[in-house]
């Protein structure tokens, strides 16, 4: 966590630097997509990164992104920057990347299938045993390693964890990890980012 909010004050550093230069006439999206995303979000298919950052880090990136007078509803601004071509949604490259980072696990064969369902298990017993808590911590708090980054990630976006091989995502689509490309599971994935901010858009 101390790593990350140190990326995150340089990332912070690095945003001011691009409203200065988006305020001289560049082109602030095109820098943002480049400069910023790898440095905030380098290491989060391996630990994650609980909702409450990852809406920090999107409402820094939307105030950077647009003028002054706009930005103050970040969900909205990405998704005009979105219909123009610049894709800078950190939930992309956040929760996004992580759960395709275990799909190309599962399809590639990095680790043993059944060390996947031992640790997938393991996991969700863990989850299970806080949620009976009262009052329930965030499962983030859990959150140690790229098991328990995968699952909460896909969790937020909607996704459903049936196997550690296969998953239903936000539209009740189901993925087989072992059969579907990590290609294929990145769009379904960046679908489910744009379904989940247009929830957000919609209760605003």
């Amino acid at each position: 966590m101390a790593v990350w909010r140190k990326r995150f004050a340089s990332a912070r550093l690095r945003l001011a630097r691009v409203v200065r230069l988006r305020k001289l006439g560049g082109n602030a999206a095109t820098v943002l997509a480049t400069a910023v995303p790898p440095l905030s979000t380098y290491g989060c298919e391996v630990q994650g990164i609980a909702r409450t950052s990852l809406c920090a880090l999107r409402s820094m990136v939307a105030q950077a992104a647009s003028p002054d007078t706009f930005g103050r509803n970040p969900d909205a601004t990405l998704l005009v920057l979105e219909a123009r071509g610049h894709t800078l949604d950190p939930a992309v490259a956040t929760w996004g990347t992580t759960l395709v980072r275990w799909a190309t696990a599962v399809y590639e064969s990095w680790v043993p299938l059944h060390a996947l369902r031992n640790a997938l298990d393991s996991f969700r017993a863990q989850l299970a045993a806080v949620g009976s808590a009262a009052p329930a911590p965030s499962p983030w708090r859990r959150a140690a390693g790229p098991v328990a980054a995968a699952v909460l990630s896909a969790c937020e976006l909607g996704w459903e964890w049936i196997t550690a091989e296969e998953a239903r995502d936000c539209f009740g689509a189901r993925w087989s990890f072992l059969r579907d490309s990590p290609a294929s599971v990145a769009r379904a994935v960046r679908a489910s980012v744009k379904h989940w901010r247009d929830c957000r858009l919609l209760q605003t």
